[in-house]
Parts: C-alpha cells; structure tokens; sequence
C-alpha cells in the first residue's frame, strides 16, 4: 500500500511510524477493534525497522505499550500482544540490543500483581 511505497523510500522513517502507531496520540483505552487494528499494523511494519534507526527511548516505549497490552483485560488484544513476543522475529531482534532498559517494563507490566489493565 501507501505506506509501503513511503517506507521503501525512507525506511529510516518506520521506526518513528510504529512508535506513533502504539503512542498515546492514536491508542483508544475502550476500543478493542482499533486497539488491535493499530496492534496488527505495528507487527506489520516491524520488519521495515533498521536496527540502526531505533532507539532506546523508542524501544523503551514501544515495549511499554506491548507489555501493558499483554495484561489486557480483552483476551483478543491480550493475545496479539503476546503474539510480538512469540511470533515475530523482526520484534525480538529490535528489542533485543536494548535489553536493559526494557527488561524492567517488561518485568513490571507483566507481574504487577497479576491484575489485568485497561491498555
């Protein structure tokens, strides 16, 4: 589509994409069908992301969003978030060089108490 014929251009531009994807600008705390329509665009794009052009804020953040998502009290967006971490490889390569500043959102969003959020 559009945004690949962009992304083949400047790819530099997915990672910024896919944090705008899962910010807080777009997200709906009550909309499970946009919720995991954004959520599946994300995993669409994750492949497009170079390495070299994300961040550790970005991977910070990104990671945030996933994580919460995956205490989802809606099962269907719950599963999709996990599906980032089971599923897609490209995700797992992009988180992996910053390990160390994600790990503990993980950690925090994933064992808080074992009570489901609101994403």
């Amino acid at each position: 589509g559009c945004v690949d014929a962009v992304l083949e251009r400047r790819p530099e531009l997915a990672a910024g994409a896919v944090v705008e994807i899962l910010g807080d600008g777009f997200w709906s705390e009550s909309n499970t069908p946009k919720s995991l329509l954004l959520l599946h665009g994300a995993m669409a794009l994750l492949p497009r992301i170079e390495r070299r052009h994300l961040t550790q804020a970005d991977a910070v953040h990104m990671v945030r969003r996933v994580s919460r998502c995956c205490r989802s009290e809606n099962f269907r967006i719950a599963e999709r978030a996990l599906s980032f971490w089971t599923a897609c490889s490209a995700w797992n390569d992009l988180v992996r060089p910053h390990w160390g500043a994600v790990c503990g959102e993980v950690v925090s969003d994933l064992c808080q108490g074992g009570r489901p959020q609101e994403v």
